[in-house]
């Protein structure tokens, strides 16, 4: 069972760093509940795939960024993404113009060796993303690779996947379904209203700061504003 988590936070690092009507299950909330573990997961992870938007909040450990902080919004064109990370924040904005990220002063001088000067040129201004350079700002603003991401594996059986107890997600009726994604246990709580969606995702044994996601504002436009001309800072890059 693997659903995405650890490319989300890549993006900062490359830097220096689901939903509207989802078809609906058949059956009542008694017959998704008796399929079993292995079919619930599969129908949830059919309707995240069928999604056109969606929000993604929470937080991770990642390896080289420390525990950061996220709150995405992203269709199939368009993305605002905020990372707050151990070494600054970065946002960025992509519409069907173009794309554009922007560190703060904490982000630029922790990854740069750039003088005071161009420091502060940078910090707070808009940089243009380079499509050739930058692919993993992108990859996080790519609503189809992070639904991609849904899918069970041929090892992800009916004795591999169980299933917790019912819970409230965010007003939302949801069941805890505990699988893995390679050595870590991950558990998805999924809606057990059709149609299924993933509504959170979390570590099963969480021993540090807490590694979860948040799925909501399914069908909601996102609405990005380009970022005017004149705070767009134009670099060379070689």
């Amino acid at each position: 069972m693997t659903p995405p988590r650890a490319a989300l936070a890549a993006a900062a690092v490359c830097s220096a760093l689901l939903l509207s009507s989802c078809s609906a299950a058949a059956g009542d909330d008694d017959d998704f509940l008796d399929q079993g573990p292995r079919r619930m997961a599969k129908t949830a992870f059919e309707d995240m795939r069928e999604t056109t938007s969606m929000r993604i909040q929470g937080s991770q450990e990642h390896d080289e960024l420390g525990f950061t902080r996220m709150d995405i919004s992203l269709d199939e064109e368009q993305c605002t993404a905020r990372l707050m990370t151990e070494d600054g924040d970065i946002r960025v904005v992509k519409t069907t113009e173009g794309a554009w990220f922007q560190a703060d002063d904490r982000f630029v001088r922790m990854h740069t060796d750039a003088s005071d000067a161009v420091v502060s040129r940078l910090s707070g201004s808009w940089l243009a993303v380079d499509k050739r350079r930058d692919d993993a700002i992108l990859e996080m603003c790519d609503l189809d690779s992070f639904l991609g991401g849904f899918r069970l594996k041929k090892k992800d059986t009916y004795d591999t996947i169980q299933v917790g107890e019912r819970e409230d997600v965010g007003g939302t009726d949801a069941i805890a379904l505990r699988g893995r994604d390679g050595e870590e246990r991950v558990t998805v709580w999924v809606a057990v209203e059709a149609p299924h969606r993933v509504l959170k995702m979390a570590l099963t044994d969480d021993t540090g700061l807490p590694d979860e996601l948040f799925f909501g504002s399914f069908g909601d436009p996102v609405d990005p504003r380009r970022p005017d001309p004149k705070d767009v800072l134009k670099v060379p890059r070689s």
